[in-house]
């Protein structure tokens, strides 16, 4: 009978001890085990799993070893600056990876500082998703100072990290004239728009910008974007509905040339001959 209770009291102890970890840290043991377990895969979903900066750590033992991923996510997980320095460690052993999305963390500069120190690995990154990170305008000049290393990039992703004008004077600085990115998100950003002259003269350059998203910052945001962008064909923003005209060269709503319709109303107006009175 006493050993009964003796086997039972150490169950029990076994139970308490999972209950009382993180429950991010025992999730990442699970994924962990599971990866160690499966081949090798080439998409890993791992949002939402709340792993923090002590479970990203041992996480990132798992990452290694699945070193053919092409879609890694792992947003949402409460990874904070010293979780950043796991992550890193495992990305400078995905040298094939094509996306990563880290969105909805607590990175800020410092956190992104560290992963910066893994683009250099990173030659076929395509997307990178840092939105809702906090990074604010002292990341956004951590990120500029190695998104060069980044040549393939095609999407990158910024919304809601309170960059303002100066981070994104900082971030344009560096683009590099090879870099081909084709979509930028810089939505609510607390953007006036003086800086997005410099970006867009530098994206300018590669010829590839297709779609840049501004909306939910300043009002002078709109007709900054419209004479910064002068020469760039095919570029379309979201502006609140609004996009570059093929016509006048202006940002119109829903597709309808604003300027065309004014015009015509104002010819209407000048050719218009009132009857006169008898």
């Amino acid at each position: 009978m006493k050993d009964r209770l003796d086997q039972i009291k150490v169950v029990n102890t076994k139970v308490l001890n999972r209950y009382l970890q993180p429950l991010g840290v025992t999730k990442a043991r699970q994924v962990v085990k599971s990866l160690l377990s499966f081949g090798k895969l080439q998409s890993l979903n791992l949002s939402n799993y709340g792993f923090g900066s002590k479970g990203v750590q041992i996480l990132s033992d798992g990452l290694r070893k699945q070193n053919e991923v092409l879609f890694l996510d792992l947003s949402k997980n409460q990874i904070d600056k010293e979780g950043t320095l796991s992550v890193s460690a495992a990305l400078i052993k995905l040298k094939v990876l094509r996306e990563l999305n880290l969105s909805d963390n607590q990175i800020d500069f410092e956190g992104a500082d560290h992963l910066a120190k893994s683009f250099s690995q990173l030659s076929s990154l395509q997307v990178l998703n840092l939105e809702r990170n906090n990074l604010g305008f002292k990341g956004a000049f951590v990120v500029g100072q190695s998104i060069g290393s980044l040549i393939s990039l095609k999407v990158l992703l910024l919304s809601d990290n309170q960059l303002t004008d100066l981070g994104v004077a900082l971030l344009a600085q560096g683009f590099k004239k090879y870099q081909k990115v084709q979509i930028i998100s810089l939505k609510n950003n607390s953007i006036k728009g003086d800086s997005l002259h410099l970006l867009l003269e530098k994206l300018k350059l590669q010829k590839a910008l297709k779609f840049i998203q501004l909306d939910q910052n300043s009002a002078q945001t709109k007709m900054s974007l419209w004479y910064s962008s002068l020469g760039m064909k095919g570029l379309q923003s979201d502006l609140g509905g609004s996009q570059l005209c093929s016509v006048c060269k202006r940002f119109c709503d829903s597709g309808i040339c604003n300027w065309s319709r004014k015009r015509t109303f104002l010819m209407a107006r000048l050719t218009f001959k009132p009857l006169k009175l008898l």
